[in-house]
């Protein structure tokens, strides 16, 4: 009997990072209560993305993957923010 034709395999792929809206919408809401210092809701995002890191490695992402995903979700963080502030002033224009 051959052991390794017994055993499965798959492929695990992370949830794209730009996509979850919720958490970006939530870490620019903490990053905006901060007084408007970006310097002081800094280690909330680093602690974010610390944690959305650890929780691929755990499910057997690899770290090239991970690395994309954090920076693309920081990236999402930034566009964001950028998009409230356009709102704000009234200068965003419509897609």
């Amino acid at each position: 009997m051959n052991v390794d034709a017994d055993i499965a395999t798959a492929a695990i792929f992370a949830f794209p990072a730009e996509k979850q809206i919720g958490l970006i919408r939530r870490t620019v809401d903490v990053l905006d209560s901060k007084n408007g210092e970006r310097s002081f809701g800094e280690p909330y995002l680093r602690r974010t993305a610390d944690t959305m890191a650890r929780r691929m490695a755990a499910a057997g992402i690899d770290g090239n993957t991970i690395v994309r995903e954090v920076a693309a979700f920081r990236k999402a963080v930034e566009d964001e923010s950028i998009r409230r502030f356009l709102d704000k002033i009234g200068m965003r224009r419509a897609k």
